[in-house]
């Protein structure tokens, strides 16, 4: 959707995307980041027909902030995104939220399987050649701003918070290193 400063909307754009349901194992989630992308293509076009591309000023994306993205160091999925609903990292989740039982209670939530921390550690744990060629873990949001702009990384701390960012200290917190032993959010 294109808006102007008063909320006017100038133009919209849609687009669906198939969601996959992983290896067809209970409880296991899973699209393809790429969709996200050809999605976000068809619908840029309707919605900038009836306004003036170079009008526009800035772009919102928003997403999922438990999903997990895994790319390696140019950028490309590795996998498919592990969906904020994707249950394969119950087990982790509790060793998480013992690990970082402190920020959570400090930030007021638990570590839970909807996180995105629990999914890497299950990556190290149970792909580790995935692991070991990941460059990033991102958002979906984080995704597709990289796409956009060709700045990959983080784009803020609220599309990090459920990979364990520390919003009130402004940090990754040691534990996810230090007990976790997990590298490249930091």
């Amino acid at each position: 959707m294109l808006a102007g400063p008063d909320g006017a909307v100038h133009g919209r754009g849609e687009s669906p995307f198939p969601s996959r349901a992983g290896s067809g194992e209970k409880g296991r989630f899973e699209q393809d980041p790429q969709a996200w992308v050809l999605a976000l293509r068809e619908a840029i076009a309707p919605a900038l027909q009836s306004a003036d591309a170079a009008r526009v000023a800035a772009v919102g994306v928003t997403s999922t902030s438990g999903t997990l993205c895994a790319l390696d160091g140019d950028c490309r999925p590795l996998m498919p995104a592990i969906m904020y609903s994707d249950r394969r990292s119950t087990e982790e989740a509790a060793e998480v939220q013992q690990a970082g039982a402190g920020l959570s209670v400090r930030l007021g939530y638990r570590f839970s399987s909807s996180f995105g921390l629990p999914k890497i550690l299950w990556l190290k744990r149970h792909r580790p050649d995935l692991y070991a060629r990941a460059r990033w873990f991102v958002s979906p949001t984080d995704y597709v701003i990289g796409w956009l702009t060709g700045s990959w990384g983080r784009s803020d701390q609220t599309n990090v918070l459920k990979f364990g960012y520390d919003l009130l200290e402004g940090r990754w917190p040691p534990f996810i290193e230090e007990e976790l032993g997990l590298r490249g959010l930091t």
